[in-house]
């Protein structure tokens, strides 16, 4: 458990404040949205649902504009104590073809290391955390926290949800329910201490087939991070190893050093709620919706909208309601974005599609050309 630097040492008596804003949810949106909301003044409570440390699914892999938008709200130290591993390449393999592109210097991190490193930081900020705590809103925009056997009911003058694909927060509010796309894959990560496979300590490598498509990133001190997205039909007819093994046996690489991996999975990924606010809440990062960022954006997305939500705080903070405005702001920032990464997921499942673009990134000038326009920096 996370030492609660600026907290009560139960959640009674940490709830017992004065909280102008609830945020639900200690990854990097939330701490994000926390560390703005402090910046501006806002006395803020961050409960999350696991104990700290935690191992989270996730590439691992943090663009450009993510590192940008941690400096912008103050969570810059965090993110160099995290020890993130710089890499300016990309190879994509489909099919024993393969081309390496260049990346505009992404950060490979330990997802379980940031996140520690950030909730640190949100704290010496001014904020106080509590994890182990899971959160209910209610229809009347109280929340029921509970943490053991203790439970205690708030009324946040605002309540921010940045509790992600697996939160359960909103369970209660059916307006905020999840609306998944057709043809939506599923995702599954893990982290290796020695993966012996087809690892680089130089690059991201990305295995694609019509199925899905597995990543593999170095991380800082030899261990590696592993995420697949899978088609569910795929995975339902040979099974999430054979369809692994598969994808790297059709592109030439042995498939061995899969066999024993712990997976973590998470349910479909194409996924967006039916409304991003309503009454006193307003849902951010993943929990809003995710779009399967193929180039590595699920984090930068919702660092840049959570520093961008103090005036739709303050005007809930004033009774003012936020209605789609919220929705607005974020789709607007993001739409570009998503475009691009809906594109590039398309791509990426058809092979015959994919080889002749490869050919052609293959080339120094077109493959920059292609990677300012596919990365986010």
């Amino acid at each position: 458990m996370v030492t609660l630097v600026n907290s009560s040492d139960t959640l009674i008596e940490a709830a017992s404040g004065t909280w102008e804003v609830l945020v639900i949810g200690a990854g990097t949106a939330g701490c994000a949205a926390a560390a703005t909301l402090l910046n501006d003044g806002y006395r803020t409570l961050i409960v999350e649902r696991s104990a700290f440390p935690r191992a989270k699914v996730c590439g691992g892999c943090l663009a450009p504009a993510g590192a940008d938008g941690l400096h912008q709200c103050g969570l810059g130290p965090a993110l160099s104590r995290s020890n993130p591993r710089s890499v300016d390449r990309i190879e994509i393999v489909t099919r024993g073809f393969s081309a390496t592109l260049p990346l505009p210097a992404y950060r490979v991190i330990d997802r379980s290391k940031l996140d520690r490193n950030l909730i640190e930081r949100v704290q010496q900020l001014g904020g106080t955390f509590v994890d182990s705590t899971s959160a209910t809103v209610r229809a009347d925009d109280s929340v029921v926290l509970t943490r053991g056997t203790e439970r205690t009911v708030l009324t946040p003058g605002a309540i921010v949800v940045a509790d992600g694909l697996h939160g359960t927060a909103l369970s209660h509010r059916r307006e905020f329910d999840w609306v998944v796309e057709a043809g939506s894959h599923v995702g599954i990560g893990a982290i290796v201490d020695a993966f012996d496979g087809p690892a680089t300590d130089d690059r991201v490598r990305m295995f694609t087939s019509a199925a899905g498509y597995l990543g593999i990133a170095p991380l800082a001190g030899g261990a590696s991070v592993l995420a697949a997205a899978l088609d569910p039909a795929a995975v339902r007819t040979l099974g999430r190893s054979g369809l692994l093994h598969r994808m790297l046996d059709e592109s030439g690489v042995r498939s061995e050093a899969l066999d024993g991996i712990r997976w973590q999975g998470v349910s479909h990924l194409r996924r967006h709620r039916r409304r991003a606010a309503g009454g006193r809440v307003l849902v951010l990062g993943d929990a809003m919706r995710y779009i399967e960022p193929f180039t590595g954006e699920g984090m930068s997305w919702g660092i840049h909208c959570a520093i961008r939500m103090a005036p739709f705080v303050r005007d809930l903070l004033e009774g003012r309601p936020v209605g789609p405005s919220w929705h607005r702001s974020c789709a607007t920032l993001l739409r570009r974005r998503h475009l691009t990464c809906r594109l590039v997921g398309a791509t990426i499942r058809r092979p015959r599609l994919l080889k002749p673009l490869l050919r052609l990134g293959r080339t120094r000038p077109i493959g920059r050309w292609m990677s300012r326009k596919v990365c986010w920096n």
